[in-house]
């Protein structure tokens, strides 16, 4: 059976496309929920994870909509991966119900250096952007104009 995922952030926005392209890729059953992708106390993904058994799949949007923290998705696909489950993201080219994604190992051996790379390369912009402006605000500081000092000192109360 094809288990669907779908969570939004905030309870501003809405899962409905979210639910449209689950029901389109054949989910029967689809979990929706409103919460942040950070946190780890989301009772429909637990309902979820639960409620897998060997043989399901289970089908997210996009593999973010599961977690935003790298090792929170890492959990969640060996919880799958432990219950003999299947795992398919709709926008992302994962999906362990293929032949080619059938074996865990092989699975995790393709996949997972391609999150910790993906992560890795997050990490590396936010740093070079870091020091990019670091280097900004350096030249900014060294480009303002500054008092020029005087040879001798001035004193208001001379004649001179």
């Amino acid at each position: 059976m094809k288990i669907g995922y779908a969570r939004v952030s905030t309870s501003e926005q809405d899962t409905a496309a979210q639910s449209a392209a689950l029901k389109a890729a054949g989910c029967e059953l689809i979990f929706r929920e409103k919460a942040s992708g950070g946190r780890w106390d989301r009772p429909e993904l637990h309902k979820l994870l639960n409620q897998l058994r060997k043989g399901d799949v289970l089908v997210v949007w996009k593999l973010d909509r599961l977690s935003r923290s790298l090792q929170d998705v890492l959990t969640i696909m060996d919880r799958v991966l432990e219950k003999k489950a299947g795992f398919r993201s709709l926008t992302e080219a994962v999906d362990t119900t293929t032949p080619a994604g059938e074996s865990s190992p092989a699975w995790r051996a393709v996949v997972w250096p391609k999150l910790r790379r993906r992560s890795a390369w997050l990490q590396c912009t936010v740093l070079t952007l870091s020091v990019i402006w670091l280097d900004r605000i350096k030249l900014w500081r060294r480009r303002r104009p500054r008092p020029v000092p005087c040879s001798r000192p001035i004193n208001p109360l001379s004649d001179s």
